[in-house]
């Protein structure tokens, strides 16, 4: 998107090419959710954190304008952001709305968008030579440049299926590619039409943690976390309550 709106490439010589039939990849919005279709649960990533994400934070803010809400009042002065769906609200919009701004302003300068194409392989003759991408859909293209936005596991599954000139993938690049640590993020949700940790507690903000086993489910989550939608009043509120959020770097 910046490319295109500095003028360095004309958004008409774009293609993107996108495995699912939607945007955002591990930034997955789930919406439309409870008795009114109005909540909404992010699966994925959920949050800036302008001290430890500021370029992330930035973009959504300054660059495309989207409005936010501090995502744990608790926090004075806030630290970490949701995206809002307007400005002054502190309904979610989800996360992934601010990728699919991204895409949108791009099919609209021009630049063409191809959901459900799945790069399996890349054949390049020599380094000056075009790329012939190749989907899991039996769909093929050609590209004189070429980028790639995958998760590790599937890019490295690309990359083995691929013929690619000697030097195509230098040693620093193959090192990084093996380097990165994975992280497996659990997270779980439940849906109440009593609300009560807001309605019965008063509880909009903080956390709380029942370690388990081989049998009884992990409890880790905050009360802030979840979509959760009260009357005029503040009252009769339903919701997501977030259970658990586990990490594991296994």
């Amino acid at each position: 998107l910046r490319l295109v709106d500095t003028g360095t490439v004309a958004a008409s010589a774009i293609c993107i090419f996108e495995m699912t039939g939607r945007v955002g990849g591990r930034i997955m919005s789930l919406r439309g959710l409870g008795p009114e279709e109005d909540l909404v649960v992010d699966v994925g990533a959920y949050r800036t954190w302008p001290e430890y994400t500021p370029i992330t934070h930035a973009l959504v803010t300054d660059y495309l304008g989207l409005p936010v809400h501090c995502y744990d009042p608790g926090d004075v002065p806030c630290a970490k952001f949701n995206i809002a769906t307007e400005v002054g609200s502190d309904r979610k919009a989800g996360f992934a709305t601010f990728v699919e701004e991204m895409m949108k302003r791009l099919v609209d300068a021009g630049a063409r968008w191809f959901p459900n194409y799945e790069l399996k392989a890349i054949a390049q003759a020599s380094a000056p030579a075009d790329k012939q991408l190749t989907f899991g859909n039996g769909a093929q293209a050609v590209a004189s440049k070429l980028i790639l936005n995958m998760p590790q596991r599937p890019l490295l599954k690309v990359l083995r299926a691929s013929s690619l000139p000697m030097g195509a993938v230098d040693s620093g690049s193959f090192g990084a590619l093996h380097t990165v640590a994975t992280e497996i993020v659990t997270k779980v949700y439940l849906y109440y039409a009593d609300a009560w940790w807001v309605n019965d507690l008063g509880l909009t903000s903080g956390t709380f943690e029942l370690s388990g086993d081989a049998t009884e489910m992990e409890l880790k989550g905050r009360y802030h976390d979840g979509d959760v939608k009260c009357d005029a009043n503040g009252q009769n509120c339903h919701g997501f309550l977030q259970a658990t959020c586990a990490h594991d770097f296994a």
